[in-house]
C-alpha cells in the first residue's frame, strides 16, 4: 500500500492536522480533490475540509504545486475575509526533488459545486458514460 496515496477511509496526517478522507469530490490530469474531517477536533468542530492531492504528470512542477500552497496560505495569514478563498489547514510533500512528487494541500471546503457542472450542466464522470 502506498502511504502518498489518498482513498476514502485513510488518515492523512499533514504534520499539523490528521485528517480522515471520507470521499473523492472530484479528479483531473493534475490529481484529485477529498473530502476530509479533522480526526482531533470533536463532532461539529471538525468542519468540511478538502484535501488536494497534487502529483506529478508531464509539463508539471513541483514547484507550481507549491506555489499554490504558499499562495494559499499566504491569504490565510493575511487574514483574507473573501468568501471565495478558502482558510490553509495544511500541506505535505513526498518525493521532494524527484519525478514522482506528490503533494497534499488541506484548506476548508468551500460551499458549492464542482467547476465541470457549474460550467456544463453536467458532470465530468457523465461525459465519460457510453451507452
Amino acid at each position: 500500500k502506498d502511504p502518498t496515496k489518498l482513498a476514502a477511509g485513510v488518515i492523512a496526517d499533514l504534520g499539523t492536522c490528521r485528517l480522515e478522507i471520507l470521499e473523492e469530490l472530484g479528479s483531473g490530469s493534475f490529481g484529485a480533490v477529498w473530502l476530509a474531517r479533522d480526526v482531533d477536533k470533536p463532532g461539529d468542530e471538525a468542519g468540511a475540509v478538502a484535501v488536494k492531492e497534487m502529483r506529478a504528470t508531464p509539463g508539471t512542477g513541483e514547484a507550481e504545486a507549491l506555489f499554490e500552497a504558499r499562495c494559499l496560505r499566504l491569504c490565510t495569514e493575511l487574514g483574507s475575509k473573501k468568501a471565495r478563498v478558502p482558510k490553509y489547514v495544511g500541506e505535505r510533500l513526498f518525493n521532494k526533488g524527484t519525478p514522482e512528487w506528490r503533494l497534499w494541500l488541506a484548506m476548508d471546503k468551500a460551499d458549492g459545486v464542482p467547476i465541470d457542472l457549474w460550467l456544463y450542466g453536467v458532470k465530468d464522470e457523465d461525459f465519460k458514460t457510453c451507452e
